[in-house]
């Protein structure tokens, strides 16, 4: 993944803070080595990014977002980062490659539990709780340092994995599933770069990380899940980030990560 100077520099207090708000955590997933995804509920941080290479005010949260992830990993801290492409901005002369309409449709969703009607690029939201502009570095700083108050009410076991031509196949087991919440599971990839020719960012080369190419949500506290894998898919540099959230409320209850 690729590092921003400027922006680890503020992500490294952030990190700092969270360490020390959060001393009992015992290892994370974000490395894609969970130590135990049935340990003792821990404090953790969902973040997921609306964004869009149609959008000209998206590639500084895409750069954020891929800061946050690069700082998590090397503190070994519990912060899954999503980034979700929207489908809104692809009439205005170029298709994001990685958009869908189900995404967008997702981010109404969280517009319907803020209570609003607005939408908008780029949009970042943690633990389905806290939105603000992506590219806030101050509020991400504020919100996963909010996040890391409180611990996860549940946690998600991820095991038995195996992968056919087009599919990647694997058992959940979600512990502590309160009453209408759903489970969630993204498949993401790390290390993408675009060469726009049109649109708001033509000419310019655009980098992603965490980028999510396929995406369910089940319903049942275990169970075996198929995502679809994209034939252009970099094996190597993807992984499954599962979390439980809220139905209605949208609040984001326990999450891990494992990778492919």
């Amino acid at each position: 993944m690729r590092k921003t100077i400027a922006l680890l520099t503020t992500l490294g207090v952030i990190m700092a803070i969270v360490a020390l708000q959060d001393r009992t955590v015992a290892g994370s997933a974000t490395n894609g080595t969970p130590v135990n995804q049935d340990m003792a509920l821990e404090s953790f941080a969902l973040i997921e990014l609306f964004t869009s290479e149609g959008c000209s005010s998206c590639p500084p949260a895409d750069r954020l977002l891929s800061a946050i992830i690069d700082e998590a990993i090397r503190q070994k801290q519990n912060i899954y980062a999503l980034s979700f492409h929207v489908d809104y901005w692809d009439y205005i002369g170029w298709k994001d490659p990685y958009s869908r309409k189900s995404y967008s449709d997702r981010q109404r969703r969280y517009a319907q539990a803020f209570k609003t009607t607005r939408i908008y690029t780029p949009q970042m939201i943690v633990n389905g709780q806290h939105e603000f502009v992506g590219s806030s570095r101050r509020k991400s700083q504020d919100a996963i340092v909010a996040a890391f108050t409180s611990k996860a009410i549940s946690s998600v076991r991820l095991n038995n994995f195996s992968s056919e031509a087009s599919a990647f196949r694997f058992d959940y087991r979600v512990s502590h599933l309160p009453a209408g919440a759903i489970i969630n599971f993204a498949l993401v990839e790390q290390d993408l770069e675009q060469n726009v020719s049109s649109g708001e960012n033509r000419g310019r080369v655009l980098q992603h990380d965490n980028v999510v190419r396929s995406f369910r949500t089940a319903v049942s506290a275990q169970g075996t899940i198929s995502l679809e894998l994209p034939d252009d898919l970099q094996y190597e540099k993807s992984a499954v980030i599962a979390y439980v959230q809220n139905a209605e409320s949208m609040a984001v209850l326990g999450a891990t990560r494992a990778a492919l």
